[in-house]
């Protein structure tokens, strides 16, 4: 299955329709206060040669990555894996900026999966817990597969980054960018008869879709349709958004159940 790998555009906006969480903290260093020395009696000393100039002390760097070179190690690696265990692999030992900062978070797979889920960066909770979809939002997408009739074991579930962003932000170009080649090889491994994105930023970059003008349309990834629909942990905040985003998975169904007729 040759999937196409062009991006889509995507706003601030679209974020936080997809449920994305921007944590803001501010750091303070007091100052202190200058005390007034007492004076000193006038006596006679010998003159005191000047201490060396103190050498500023640089923040560490994390080492950059030559995106050029680093994606093209991704493209390599990643067709060469034949299935998940050299995938996962693969994605442990790529060179990612995100790296530095966040545990790897794999995608979630079943061999043949008839669904393949495609979902934003891992969240705090993911970070905890070490697996995508996890905490509440997790507990929503479980209940919209069984009744589905599905569970978690029978999707293959993969994020657009393996690692979460300093702060919930969202993950940059280039961090896509070298992810990209994995999540599209972990698609065609899991060989999926239907796509199911999560939240605007995954809608745009697998179908090209904005939502919410394109929530529940059917697109096309390949051969592979895409159906894009609200992250769950948008439906926590808009729960009147959730008979939607049913009416999608219905027709999501009656698609995946015509495939196999």
């Amino acid at each position: 299955m040759n999937l196409k790998t062009d991006m889509g555009n995507y706003s601030l906006q679209d974020l936080a329709l997809a449920g994305v969480r921007f944590e803001l903290c501010e750091t303070s260093a007091p100052i202190a206060a200058a005390r007034a020395q007492p004076a000193q009696p006038d006596v006679a000393s010998e003159p005191v040669q000047d201490a060396p100039p103190r050498q500023p002390v640089a923040p560490p760097v994390t080492k950059p990555v030559n995106i050029s070179d680093a994606l093209e190690s991704a493209r390599a690696a990643a067709a060469a894996a034949t299935g998940a265990d050299e995938l996962f692999a693969a994605v442990e030992n790529s060179n990612n900026p995100l790296k530095s900062f966040a545990k790897t978070i794999l995608p979630h797979y079943a061999r043949e999966s008839q669904i393949t889920i495609v979902t934003d960066a891992p969240s705090g909770d993911d970070d905890a817990a070490g697996f995508i979809l996890s905490g509440t939002a997790g507990d929503l997408l479980d209940k919209m597969l069984s009744a589905m009739g599905f569970s978690r074991n029978l999707v293959t579930i993969v994020p657009l980054v393996f690692w979460r962003p300093a702060g919930g932000r969202a993950p940059s170009r280039e961090e896509m960018d070298l992810s990209r080649p994995y999540v599209v090889r972990a698609i065609e491994l899991s060989n999926p008869k239907i796509i199911l994105t999560l939240g605007s930023l995954a809608a745009a970059e697998i179908a090209g879709a904005k939502l919410p003008a394109q929530h529940g349309e059917v697109f096309q990834l390949s051969d592979v349709p895409v159906v894009p629909i609200f992250h769950p942990n948008y439906l926590m905040l808009k729960p009147d958004l959730k008979k939607s985003v049913w009416d999608a998975l219905q027709k999501t169904l009656q698609m995946l159940n015509e495939s196999v007729k």
